[in-house]
């Protein structure tokens, strides 16, 4: 089974996790109280960084460079897993922390509906969350579940490619979506599964952030695929830019 603790904090979560602050910050500036928060794919709260993790790939060269963030979303992104004595042996927070910690930085209620199948991440999330503020469901979601209750972000990272399908069908139901997906090579080549989601996506003419890096041997990337409003979608691509600018990666982006 899938287990994130070992990519937490790698190139995938570097974008993945700044992008979703920076469309979070500018939705949570039109909310009155309370900020809804929704995850399909929802993993740990928070991943330890073991000394054979991808991080050493993400964070670890962002911690290492001493990059200077002058944006306010990176910098609070960067304040929640820099450790000045190392990051072997701290945490790195999932999606969820990310948006809970953000909520308490701006004085707003969390409300969070969260959906995992792993016993193990369902344990902590047990744990860890006020169930008053996080609904927790040890079961796949359905698109039954938004066709009332809709939250003011949902954010998709699916472990494969098969549940590309179910995403884009969520998109027709959720206001404000985030969709992560993989760019997947074999032989320097993007892979079929991986080209077929990516058309997919271009079909439904979403706005498309593709960001490519090095030194993987099959994931050589990833993009994010998004329904926002207009300045929280500038507020990704800018946030996208600057992260992937400073970390010498390739970005593309079909808006």
């Amino acid at each position: 089974m899938y287990d994130h603790n070992v990519k937490a904090g790698n190139q995938g979560d570097v974008i993945k996790h700044t992008a979703l602050i920076a469309a979070a910050s500018v939705l949570m500036a039109k909310v009155k109280d309370t900020f809804h928060y929704a995850d399909t794919f929802a993993g740990y709260a928070y991943n330890p960084l073991k000394s054979d993790g991808e991080w050493r790939n993400g964070i670890g060269v962002s911690h290492d460079s001493g990059f200077t963030y002058e944006s306010p979303t990176v910098k609070f992104w960067q304040e929640l897993w820099e450790c000045k004595f190392g990051l072997r042996g701290s945490v790195y927070p999932g999606s969820s922390l990310f948006m809970f910690k953000l909520c308490m930085g701006k004085g707003i209620a969390f409300k969070a509906r969260l959906w995992d199948i792993s016993p193990a991440v369902i344990s902590q999330l047990v744990t860890f969350y006020d169930r008053n503020e996080v609904e927790i469901f040890t079961r796949p979601a359905k698109e039954v579940d938004f066709a009332g209750d809709k939250p003011d972000l949902l954010l998709i990272d699916p472990p494969d490619f098969m549940d590309v399908d179910f995403a884009l069908a969520l998109f027709g139901m959720v206001e404000h979506v985030i969709l992560w997906l993989p760019i997947v090579c074999t032989n320097g080549v993007e892979t079929e599964a991986s080209l077929l989601a990516f058309q997919k996506c271009q079909k439904r003419g979403l706005p498309i952030i593709s960001v490519n890096w090095h030194g993987e041997k099959n994931t050589r990337g990833c993009r994010l695929v998004f329904q926002l409003p207009v300045d929280a979608s500038q507020a990704v691509i800018s946030t996208a830019g600057n992260i992937a600018n400073l970390m010498g990666w390739k970005i593309d982006c079909s808006v």
